[in-house]
């Protein structure tokens, strides 16, 4: 945040704007700018919200070798409680403790003092190379995996099974050595998959070794992170591959060497075990490139921050939203999107809407 614009920026213009203020027009004319303001706030709103996603606004540059986060569980432990069994969205900082507090802060008064420039590594850059590889992979994972009663009546959970292998296979195929098949003499064993998960789990971040004396405690934390997160979903993905394959549905490996009488019985629980396994996982991730909307909204309709801002109690799986079309009536000519929020902050306040599973979203046009 800057606190004093002298230092460090250049004013490169001065504008004498068209004020919007209500209190210098008569009130007949009131109710036109204030439908104007909410239509200017809202593309303001809608302008923000490019920069959403990655790369984020370009003409910012974290440096990310001096971060800090109160997800560094040594520097605040006393968040961890708080945090078991609840999602990303419902994690606060209501709970952390005074000597946290002074902690973080000694944190950020060393981070801003320190001169190093860290190691070199795009720490940003390798993060979205993980998400990139795995994000529309997994959610079409998950969608074969959670696919209606309507979509699946005329297949079997043999024809499922198989679009789910053929997802793994595409999102393994750089780990998956000749070598690795099953054992003979050990039909149930997953342990011959293990080279391809140690390959999977560390292929992004091995080269990093080399250089590990370089590393701020920082990077060491987004290293300890991205090693964690890769290794996970690694974990997860290869067990679901490997039991695939058991199951005798990988036409690439010999036929001994999987089960020979699969059934549809036993495919169907397998199939929900999965399904649990790949929830827990984006569950258990939560990326923000998954909140979204289902369907879709439309170009006109913009979904509020609150709703990233777990106003939504599952905001990635929420379709219910209260639309408001400014302008379209006299009534909600005067409900602009500043006092839409505004009611909807009270009432988050109240913790009225705490168990809502509806999202507000705001139309922009008329």
């Amino acid at each position: 945040m800057y606190c004093d614009f002298k230092k460090g920026l250049r004013p490169v213009s001065r504008l004498n704007l068209v004020s919007h203020a209500l209190s210098i027009l008569p009130p007949d004319q009131s109710i036109h700018v204030l439908d104007d303001r909410g239509r200017i706030f809202a593309a303001v709103r809608e302008s923000g919200s490019w920069h959403n996603h990655y790369p984020g606004d370009p003409r910012i540059e974290l440096d990310l070798s001096r971060l800090v986060s109160f997800y560094d569980t040594a520097l605040v432990p006393s968040l961890i409680p708080s945090r078991i069994n609840q999602t990303r969205f419902s994690h606060r900082l209501a709970n952390i403790s005074s000597e946290d507090t002074h902690a973080v802060m000694r944190a950020i008064d060393e981070a801003l003092s320190n001169p190093c420039t860290g190691s070199g590594v795009d720490w940003r850059t390798l993060f979205q190379v993980i998400t990139l590889r795995y994000a529309d992979r997994l959610e079409l994972l998950q969608h074969h995996l959670n696919a209606s009663d309507t979509e699946t009546a005329s297949r079997t959970p043999s024809e499922v099974a198989a679009h789910v292998l053929h997802e793994l296979r595409i999102m393994l195929a750089p780990y998956i050595l000749h070598s690795a098949t099953p054992i003979p003499r050990h039909p149930t064993s997953n342990t011959w998959a293990s080279p391809v998960f140690q390959h999977c789990a560390t292929t992004h971040t091995d080269f990093i070794t080399s250089i590990s004396s370089t590393l701020t405690s920082s990077e060491r934390l987004l290293l300890k992170t991205i090693r964690g997160t890769n290794r996970e979903i690694c974990r997860v993905v290869v067990k679901i591959w490997a039991e695939a394959v058991l199951e005798g549905l990988d036409p690439a490996l010999p036929p001994s060497a999987a089960s020979p009488d699969t059934d549809e019985k036993r495919l169907s629980d397998a199939l929900a075990r999965w399904r649990a396994d790949i929830q827990r996982l984006m569950d258990w991730l939560s990326w923000s490139v998954w909140i979204k909307c289902r369907p879709a909204c439309s170009f006109e309709v913009h979904v509020s921050a609150l709703m990233r801002l777990n106003y939504c109690s599952k905001p990635r799986h929420c379709r219910k939203c209260a639309i408001y079309r400014l302008g379209h009536s006299s009534v909600r000519r005067k409900m602009n999107i500043l006092v839409v929020e505004a009611l909807v902050l009270q009432h988050m306040m109240m913790k009225s809407f705490r168990n809502l599973d509806v999202c507000v979203v705001l139309h922009l046009m008329a």
